[in-house]
């Protein structure tokens, strides 16, 4: 790599007569590195100066909302870090097994889809390339299922400023850190003296 370090087997090894697996070393700079391949023994190398790039890791801070339904398909959640990177492989994972493609929204921001699975908490963690996750990540909690969500008035002007009062009922426990989402737009709720939360359109 970069005709300074060479890995042989077994972090080297030929898949096809067309491919090769290696194993990235580790360096201390980011940047670009070419990347040559030898098929006897590091006597010869190829020469046609194809570029890896070293890029500082994305790192999460924290994913809002921080909770969610379980069982249930289509929530949305933020995650907030830094050095997240725009491209296909762009990921968001929930534990160890849940992976979804992020939208890019900046460097610190990316948006994500919440994989549907059962009641219980699990780290969440971002991948710019699909495959070498965050050192740091969030937390998000999959609640149990429960009470019926309602809010009212159910529609205002387009020119916002409208309170709108969700309340649940059921079974369902109470809330911290509820937020209200009108499109794409979060606004935080605050708790209702008498059960609900209050939040402004």
């Amino acid at each position: 790599l970069g005709g300074d370090v060479a890995v042989g087997w077994p972090d080297a090894r030929l898949v096809t007569t067309s491919a090769v697996s290696c194993l990235v070393p580790a360096v201390s700079t980011v940047g670009g590195v070419s990347v040559e391949v030898s098929v006897n023994g590091g006597a010869d190398y190829t020469n046609n100066g194809v570029q890896y790039e070293y890029e500082v890791g994305a790192s999460v801070s924290v994913v809002r909302p921080s909770r969610g339904l379980s069982g249930r398909d289509g929530q949305v959640v933020t995650v907030v870090g830094s050095d997240f990177q725009h491209g296909t492989g762009l990921s968001c994972r929930f534990g160890v097994d849940g992976s979804v493609s992020g939208l890019y929204e900046s460097s610190s921001v990316v948006v994500c889809a919440v994989p549907a699975r059962g009641a219980g908490s699990v780290r969440v963690d971002v991948s710019n390339n699909g495959m070498d996750w965050s050192a740091s990540g969030g937390r998000y909690e999959y609640e149990v299922t429960d009470g019926v969500w309602s809010l009212a008035p159910s529609r205002g002007p387009v020119s916002g400023g409208t309170p709108v009062h969700v309340s649940v009922g059921g079974s369902a426990q109470a809330y911290s850190g509820v937020y209200c989402v009108f499109g794409s737009i979060e606004v935080g709720a605050s708790a209702v003296s008498g059960g609900g939360y209050s939040c402004t359109a």
